[in-house]
Parts: structure tokens; C-alpha cells; sequence
């Protein structure tokens, strides 16, 4: 397969290749007519004029055994079903069939090898974490881990010659999952045999079976009324609850510390309509992202052409939008959420940027 080495806007070297010539995965929530281009990233070379021989021997590594790579994922999710089902990882239907519910967007080669094969992450997106999205990170045909699209980008981990395993990386949590679900069944055990002590030897009747009846129909009547109280009171503090959730100062001094810490810069390739919201496709130096602002009143989405660069900058609750001739600031408000007035008052990450903001004024 042919390809070209470029500089991406980091200055790190890099291909892009066309998806369908490398992989097979139809997870496509976006709905793309044809999936954008494979970021092939060569780590640590915005300093040098190529990648190293090691680098170039792994991407065509890569190339040649896109497939079998692939497979090699499904086939992990499939084997560790129960364990990831028991983290609450990936849900079930993802499981049985992966390749519907993830998708490649870039893939990082580093510049650290052994025996002539450079280590590389595969990042992407999938269904089962939209936000973080997904990465795989290996040393040949061994995947060494297996985790959100950080794992892939950074290639972190302390076992880089050891293949990957969850119960080694989740030995801690498995370990109480176990250990609790152990004492549920021994509480149930007790509380059957406790129940059995206390029953009494004599189980005659002693009043007529008429009074019996009664008293059983007595019964029905209280236990049908009991539950429908409890139901009703289970679903007040559920709906309560749910509406504290999606509604409180918690779930707002939540998104506006997601925001904060955000940060991407990319250029914007697509703007569409789906679900009756507007969303931009937004190349980053990690691939393809779809980007919406659901909490926010001002129309930002509207704003933004293709071929305008999008920055979000770290701990800040500012996106800069750089045109031409034009560079526009926009200050994240929140301003969809209820009582974002009153929790802005004592929201330190808006204060922070308010006193930021003041201050350049």
C-alpha cells in the first residue's frame, strides 16, 4: 500500500490511509457515508526529518495485519466476557459483537522498540464510552493493554513484555466482587436457616379452616396494600433522585470540572444534523471527534464553518474559534443547566476564569 509522510499541526510526522482498505468495523454512530482516513502518528518526531527504521518496519507491520489486529480485539472482548461484565467495563451486547460497537481513528508509533518492532496504541471510538473512547496498545500481535483512548495514546504500562490480562489489572476490585458476592449468599443461607429454626414443630391448624381463610385473605389485603406503598414510595425517591442527579449543584459543579480539564485542538471537517441537535466532526491530534455544547445557550455550533480551527485550551472555560480573518472567543456560561445562576456564585472554576478574564480585561 502507498502512502505519503506528512507533518501533521504538531510537526509530528505522520499517514493517513484510507479505513476501508485497512478495516472492517461498522460501528459508525456519526453516520458516515464512508469512515474518514486512519491517522498513522509517529511519536517524537517533530524534530526529525523521518521516522526511524523501526517505526516504518511497524507501520507496515501494521498495514499487513490490520485484520488479523482487529480480530485479535473482538476476540479478547469475547474471551474476558464475564470479567468485564463484572467491572461493569463493556455491556453485553458489545460483547457479543465488538466490531459493531468500536472504530478506529488514529494510531500511535512509538519511538521505543525492541527487536526491531516499534510498541503502537490503536485509539478510536465506541459505544460503550463516548467520552473517553477506546484504546489498545501493542507490541507486535500481543496486546499488552486494553482500556480508554489514553491507554492507546500513551502506551503506558509497567508490563510492556507481558501480555495483557484483566484479572492481573483488576485483581483488587475482582477480588471484592467476589468477596461480596459471597456474603450475599452466606446472608441468604443464614437467614433460610434462621427461618427454619424458628418455625414452629406444629403446623395443624388449631382455628377452623373457615377463620383460616380469612385470616389469609386478611393478610393478602395488607401485604397488596404494604407494597403498593413502598412501590410508591421507591418511585417518589427514585424520580427525586434522578431529578438531584441531572439537576443539583453536584451534577453542575461536575460538568463545569469535565470542562475545565477538557482540552483539544483540531480543525472542523463536518457539520451535521442528528437527533435534532447540531454536531461538528472536529479532526484532532487524536483523530476524529464529534463535538456538541448540549449546555450551552448561545449557538456555538452555528458559528463554526468547516476549515475553522477549534481550541480548547487545559483548565480553562474558553473555545477559541480561529478563522482567517477572525478569532472568536467563546466563555462556557452553562447557562442550559437549572439554577446555574445561584451555582455559579460558588463554582471555583468559573470564579478562577471570571478573575482571569477580569483581569486581561
Amino acid at each position: 500500500m502507498q502512502y505519503e509522510i506528512i507533518r501533521d499541526e504538531d510537526d509530528l510526522l505522520m499517514v493517513f490511509l484510507p479505513y476501508k482498505q485497512l478495516f472492517n468495523e461498522t460501528y459508525n454512530p456519526e453516520g458516515y457515508t464512508e469512515f474518514p482516513d486512519v491517522n498513522f502518528v509517529f511519536n517524537n518526531t517533530d524534530e526529525k526529518e523521518e521516522p526511524s527504521v523501526e517505526q516504518i518496519r511497524t507501520l507496515e507491520f501494521i498495514i499487513n495485519n490490520s485484520i488479523v489486529l482487529s480480530d485479535l480485539i473482538s476476540s479478547f472482548i469475547q474471551k474476558e466476557r464475564e470479567q468485564l461484565l463484572a467491572l461493569n467495563i463493556i455491556p453485553e451486547e458489545a460483547i457479543n459483537n465488538p466490531k459493531e460497537h468500536y472504530r478506529f481513528s488514529t494510531i500511535y508509533i512509538d519511538d521505543e522498540y525492541k527487536d526491531d518492532f516499534a510498541y503502537y496504541g490503536l485509539t478510536g471510538s465506541c459505544s460503550w464510552d463516548e467520552e473517553h473512547g477506546f484504546g489498545v496498545a501493542f507490541y507486535k500481535k500481543v496486546m499488552i493493554d486494553f482500556g480508554d483512548w489514553d491507554t492507546g495514546y500513551t502506551m503506558y504500562t509497567s508490563n510492556r513484555d507481558k501480555p495483557f490480562s484483566l484479572t492481573d489489572e483488576y485483581s483488587g476490585r475482582l477480588d471484592d466482587i467476589q468477596k461480596t458476592e459471597m456474603v450475599n449468599t452466606s446472608k441468604n443461607i443464614d437467614a433460610s436457616q434462621e427461618y427454619s429454626k424458628n418455625e414452629p414443630l406444629n403446623k395443624e391448624p388449631i382455628e377452623p379452616i373457615q377463620t383460616k381463610t380469612k385470616r389469609k385473605n386478611n393478610f393478602r389485603l395488607i401485604g397488596i396494600i404494604a407494597f403498593l406503598v413502598v412501590s410508591l414510595l421507591l418511585l417518589k425517591y427514585y424520580r427525586s433522585s434522578q431529578k438531584d442527579a441531572s439537576t443539583g449543584e453536584g451534577f453542575f459543579n461536575d460538568t463545569v470540572e469535565l470542562t475545565y480539564y477538557n482540552e483539544y485542538k483540531g480543525v472542523a471537517t463536518k457539520k451535521y444534523e442528528k437527533d435534532n441537535r447540531t454536531y461538528v466532526d472536529v479532526r484532532f491530534k487524536s483523530g476524529t471527534m464529534r463535538v456538541s455544547f448540549p449546555y450551552e445557550k448561545q449557538d456555538i455550533l452555528s458559528f463554526i464553518k468547516v476549515g475553522d480551527s477549534v481550541i480548547k485550551e487545559n483548565k480553562t472555560l474558553v473555545l477559541e474559534v480561529k478563522r482567517k480573518e477572525l478569532d472568536t472567543l467563546f466563555y462556557f456560561k452553562f447557562d442550559k443547566l437549572p439554577n446555574y445562576k445561584d451555582h455559579s456564585k460558588s463554582n471555583k472554576y468559573i470564579l478562577e476564569q471570571q478573575s482571569r478574564n477580569s483581569k486581561t480585561q
